[in-house]
């Protein structure tokens, strides 16, 4: 079967869902007897994301091949069960060192002038043909990072628009994401953001197959209808996608249920086929109807973003719902976050996380649960109870996770006082009276 390829962009604002709506797509396509490979372009200068600040970009996935990569891939993986590699990111800084190195090598351009069109996407092509090899797929599904309009983004752009010229128009279909926002004041979803987007998009060539809009509300038949008249597609070819509550794993669902798969492979002229997703209902019951909840601490360096420790969130909740690490397959959340810096310096990594054979990795804080009095299983320290009640009945955290962060996290309040008490005594001040606070190795009052 001949490889056909599916492109996906995104238009208005960053972080609409691309990669989300990637992943689902290539799940449902997938389930269809399809194989896929899935690749993310980010138009980016850096050669991967192995130096970028988590802040700005979130984790760094990092896949079988050693490859450091965009947190996209980790989404791909998880929704298609494919093992993605280094051939499934493609970032400016990677395109512009080969043209260059082939360039300084003399054997391949042959003194041409360099230029954007066609040396540079022509690259950009090669690197998408190159992982559909690599992966057999009968379609290949590519991630546009950032948004249409972006200067940096305008080379992969053209690259794509090409790819409908070399590989026929029946073996690629443009997916383009989309905002529809919802005004409170007047009370009422528009448009324009949509139009002025596609409208963009058009300026580069490309005319949308399908277009996936973003929205807080429900968009009836006349927005579909509007929709459709200024950006130029078929009524049926407008996909809500509506804001998901719960859970991400919530969203091939509602694409299914808006048929995205069958618009796709119609515009690709495959035949259409049903999808089997009835264990993807199944893992998704739990999640929407917990009978129960664990929650599980965390302490890491970048806790003030959520996407900086994705796929470790992700990897609780994913062994609950299977059943291995937790007796119960319930919503499991994260909510109690620790930032390193509250633990203290004297705690080594090596007794912040003391595994041996004999004692392997655990997952949350069964052990303290089982046995309040063994102490805290980072530093051994008696676990506080002080303070515990109150917040307990303001935020409805379990007492046992209390008792740990606590003791964790320290009484911000006592060090504070003393290194007040501390600043006095080197100024001369009146020595410590007896029976003074001394902070435990965790941080908190002793």
């Amino acid at each position: 079967m001949e490889t056909k390829y599916v492109f996906v962009t995104g238009g208005v604002v960053s972080a609409i869902g691309k990669g989300i709506t990637t992943a689902s797509l290539g799940m449902l396509l997938k389930r269809r007897g399809y194989r896929v490979a899935l690749l993310k372009i980010d138009p980016y200068l850096n050669t991967d994301a192995g130096l970028m600040n988590p802040f700005q970009h979130g984790e760094v996935y990092v896949t079988d091949d050693r490859a450091e990569t965009d947190l996209d891939l980790g989404h791909y993986e998880r929704f298609v069960d494919e093992s993605m590699s280094a051939l499934s990111n493609v970032t400016t800084g990677q395109v512009y060192a080969e043209v260059i190195r082939k360039e300084r090598d003399g054997g391949y351009y042959l003194g041409a002038t360099i230029q954007v069109i066609p040396h540079v996407t022509d690259e950009i092509k090669e690197r998408i043909r190159r992982c559909a090899r690599h992966h057999q797929a009968d379609i290949c599904i590519v991630e546009v990072g950032g948004t249409v309009g972006d200067i940096e983004g305008q080379p992969f752009l053209e690259a794509i628009r090409q790819m409908r010229h070399d590989e026929g128009r029946d073996n690629v279909c443009y997916v383009h994401v989309t905002l529809v926002p919802y005004l409170s004041t007047v009370g009422e979803l528009k448009t324009k953001p949509t139009q002025h987007s596609v409208r963009e998009l058009r300026s580069m060539g490309i005319q949308p197959d399908v277009l996936v809009c973003r929205t807080q509300k429900a968009l009836s038949r006349e927005m579909r209808a509007k929709i459709a008249l200024f950006c130029d597609v078929p009524v049926e070819n407008v996909v809500e996608a509506r804001d998901i509550q719960k859970t991400l794993y919530e969203i091939p669902l509602a694409l299914e249920n808006e048929g995205i798969a069958n618009l796709v492979t119609r515009v690709l002229r495959l035949p259409d086929r049903e999808a089997n997703l009835d264990d993807w209902r199944e893992i998704l019951r739990p999640l929407l109807s917990p009978s129960k909840s664990v929650r599980i601490a965390m302490v890491g360096k970048y806790m003030d973003l959520h996407d900086s420790y994705l796929s470790v969130t992700a990897v609780p909740l994913v062994l609950g719902l299977l059943k291995l690490a937790f007796r119960v397959a319930s919503g499991l959340t994260l909510p109690a976050c620790v930032h390193s810096r509250h633990l203290p310096q004297k705690v080594s990594h090596r007794r912040l996380m003391p595994f041996t054979p004999s004692n392997p990795p655990r997952l949350g804080f069964d052990e303290v649960a089982q046995n309040p009095s063994a102490g805290c299983p980072f530093c051994g320290e008696p676990l506080r109870y002080s303070g515990a009640s109150r917040l307990r009945l303001k935020r409805g955290w379990p007492l046992t996770c209390l008792r740990l962060l606590s003791c964790c996290r320290g009484d911000l309040r006592s060090e504070r006082s003393e290194r007040r008490r501390l600043a006095r005594t080197d100024r001369g001040g009146p020595p410590a009276t007896a029976g003074a606070t001394t902070a435990s190795p965790c941080g908190g009052a002793g």
